[in-house]
């Protein structure tokens, strides 16, 4: 017990001195004009990951934007579960593998998540076709 205390609190301190950032152009909700903001080292290594599902996921499904809100929500559910139980495995093992199910797990979350978010976001409406900002 005191081995996965000593880990989270060691992934917690980690997770604080996040803080090498680079700025990112992002667009502003009310305007037409873009907005730097500063995105940290891990999320940017995060967010890369996402972007390697959505590729896989835009190839094998139809567009997201036609899926309903609830059917994903009801998807993020259970991929939450499935989370909790993978990280649970991973608290009592050092095998890669393991923790490597953690983090595709988180991606399969955060996209879940990242897909309800931007369908209530009409400035995003293009991104739900794989399409970017130009």
């Amino acid at each position: 017990m005191r081995a996965m205390k000593r880990d989270i609190k060691y992934t917690v301190e980690k997770i604080n001195t996040d803080r090498k950032t680079t700025l990112v152009s992002i667009p502003s909700m009310n305007t037409k004009k873009n907005r730097a903001i500063p995105v940290r080292e891990s999320l940017s290594w995060f967010s890369g990951k996402m972007e390697e599902e959505l590729q896989v996921f835009d190839r094998s499904m139809s567009a997201w934007e036609t899926e309903f809100a609830l059917a994903i929500l009801d998807d993020l559910s259970e991929q939450v579960i499935e989370l909790h139980s993978k990280f649970i495995m991973a608290m009592r093992s050092t095998q890669p593998k393991i923790q490597n199910a953690v983090i595709n797990q988180c991606v399969q979350v955060a996209n879940l998540a990242h897909m309800v978010a931007s369908s209530q976001n009409p400035i995003l409406s293009h991104c739900r076709n794989g399409k970017s900002i130009d």
